[in-house]
């Protein structure tokens, strides 16, 4: 949400220009949408924590640039679709306790 304010202060105040921007509010429910899944995800994966960082960092960049600069809401969800495969491929081992 806070690059949602930033991206529009820039564009409107800085370059002087306008534009139509996804409102705030929507930016907040699709970033919950997409966050809170992924966190869950992230958290029972068995990767090392500097890994899930990572991965967490280009996860949510990648959401950021597709649903708030591209507004390509269909494409910024689609990490979540290798994370939930990789929490499938894990899921025993999870559920064995390893």
């Amino acid at each position: 949400m806070l690059f949602s304010y930033g991206y529009e202060f820039y564009f409107s105040v800085i370059q002087n220009t306008e534009f139509e921007s996804i409102h705030p509010a929507i930016v907040s429910v699709g970033s919950l949408g997409f966050g809170l899944p992924l966190a869950a995800m992230g958290d029972l994966m068995l990767f090392k924590r500097v890994i899930k960082l990572l991965l967490l960092i280009a996860a949510e960049s990648w959401f950021i640039w597709f649903w708030v600069v591209s507004e390509l809401s269909w494409l910024a969800f689609l990490p979540l679709i290798p994370a939930f495969v990789m929490l499938q491929i894990q899921l025993p081992k999870i559920k064995a306790g390893e």
